[in-house]
């Protein structure tokens, strides 16, 4: 990404917040970790992410957020406004979010740019996505959360691994889907190519 002139998001600031917000409702990293599944995040991932060791996914904040009670967007937020939002733009590069496919990646293959960052009191999280070339290897990283989540294709085409489904699901230019995070799946473009959605994510607090 640095190549590109934009900023890869700093996930030290994250744990600060994840930190502050522990110390406030003076809670310590057991209790977080107690209240998220094991299956899904382990307390040393936890106590990783607090730090800075370690770049995370999207699923792992959206476990921690929920856990803490509050949207994922209060550990990625700056600034916030009262009224309507207006996007112009939305590659501000102060803003792009780097995630990886899976915390161990070596690699971000997803770039997130928030398009409503700064509404205060919003249900929903919306970004504009773009998902890079994937390595077929970490298809079977797949992921869950709490939540739901709507997925409209901009551009390429998107495979989607969903738990239950015997065959991938597949969504080329103008098709969407909107479903239950809580099911494991995991989302790329076809044949690891690029690609890029329009993705709305809802978490319940």
């Amino acid at each position: 990404m640095e190549d590109k002139g934009t900023k890869t998001y700093n996930f030290k600031n994250v744990g600060k917040k994840i930190k502050t917000l522990l110390d406030l409702r003076k809670i310590d990293i057991d209790f977080l970790a107690s209240k998220i599944d094991s299956n899904t995040l382990h307390k040393e991932e936890i106590e990783k992410i607090i730090s800075g060791e370690i770049h995370p996914s999207l699923g792992p904040l959206l476990l921690i957020s929920h856990a803490l009670g509050v949207r994922l967007g209060t550990l990625t937020d700056n600034d916030k406004e009262f009224g309507p939002v207006i996007i112009k733009d939305y590659k501000d590069p102060e803003k792009v979010h780097s995630f990886t496919s899976r915390n161990n990646s070596t690699k971000d293959y997803l770039e997130f740019f928030p398009i409503a960052q700064n509404k205060m009191g919003r249900h929903m999280e919306p970004y504009i996505v773009e998902i890079g070339e994937t390595p077929t290897n970490d298809y079977g990283f797949l992921s869950s959360h709490e939540g739901e989540e709507f997925i409209y294709v901009l551009e390429g085409v998107v495979e989607i691994q969903y738990d239950g489904e015997k065959e991938p699901i597949i969504l080329k230019q103008g098709q969407s889907i909107y479903y239950d995070c809580i099911s494991k799946h995991h989302v790329h473009g076809k044949d690891g190519q690029k690609a890029k959605i329009l993705a709305v994510v809802y978490m319940p607090v």
